[in-house]
């Protein structure tokens, strides 16, 4: 699945075939047919999943490490998927825009787990209020916009884009909880 994963990465989901998968990972096509019926929508759809559960599986929730240590690793995280354009960000930035209703729902689920997390990480409960998630959800557009627009200027260092995007967020979360 990570050889889908790359792929659908690399290229458009129309350049992609489950003849490409099979190449790149050394099987035979059949063998993929075998197991994606659905063909390229199959795959497409599990490489999204895998790529969101890799997603999600990069921030650091371990409540025995600092706040403030978890919030600079997953903020460096993060930054690097983005400006990286690691495989797994292109994906599922990719899929958003499928109009493939259980790909939107994947992401959906995604979603809900990563704002989760930042919840847990921030306020100490990974269920927030629906105003809290939401602006932590509209905050996540947030930080992919800002990293796409220093990647092109870089007026500020990378450090001070950190800290702006920290200092973001818990604005976001104090004037969501102050509603």
């Amino acid at each position: 699945m990570q050889a889908a994963v790359e792929l659908f990465a690399e290229r458009e989901y129309g350049d992609v075939r489950l003849d490409d998968v099979a190449q790149r990972v050394g099987v035979a096509p059949s063998l993929l047919y075998h197991y994606f019926p659905g063909r390229t929508r199959e795959l497409h759809l599990e490489a999204v999943r895998l790529a969101c559960r890799q997603g999600i599986a990069m921030l650091n929730v371990d409540a025995s490490s600092p706040s403030a240590r978890r919030q600079a690793t997953n903020f460096a995280t993060y930054i690097d998927q983005i400006l990286d354009r690691v495989p797994v960000y292109i994906l599922i930035s990719r899929a958003r825009a499928s109009a493939n209703p259980d790909v939107q729902a994947a992401l959906a689920d995604a979603r809900r787990e990563f704002v989760s997390r930042v919840a847990l990480n921030n306020l100490g409960t990974s269920d927030p209020t629906p105003a809290t998630a939401l602006a932590i959800g509209s905050y996540l557009e947030f930080v992919d916009a800002a990293c796409r627009q220093w990647q092109m200027s870089q007026q500020i260092s990378r450090d001070e884009l950190a800290s702006l995007l920290a200092r973001a967020l818990t604005g976001v979360i104090a004037a969501a909880d102050a509603g």
